[in-house]
């Protein structure tokens, strides 16, 4: 009985781990792929702000509910 709850405790802590994990390396590429353009015209990247960054967010939605 102890193991099956040792377990669920590593599949939670791991998924917490993944999950961090995904959050931060979204949160970095939207970063990334908005400055760039952002550094040549503020317009060009307040736009795709708006219209790239919710797309980014709903794949990694998707991705972290196994959808």
């Amino acid at each position: 009985m102890m193991d099956v709850a040792r377990l669920d405790k590593q599949k939670s802590q791991l998924w917490w781990t993944v999950t961090i994990l995904m959050i931060m390396c979204m949160y970095w590429l939207s970063n990334v792929v908005l400055w760039v353009p952002w550094s040549h015209n503020p317009q060009l990247g307040i736009l795709l702000m708006l219209t790239v960054n919710p797309l980014f967010w709903a794949a990694r939605y998707l991705y972290m509910s196994g959808f």
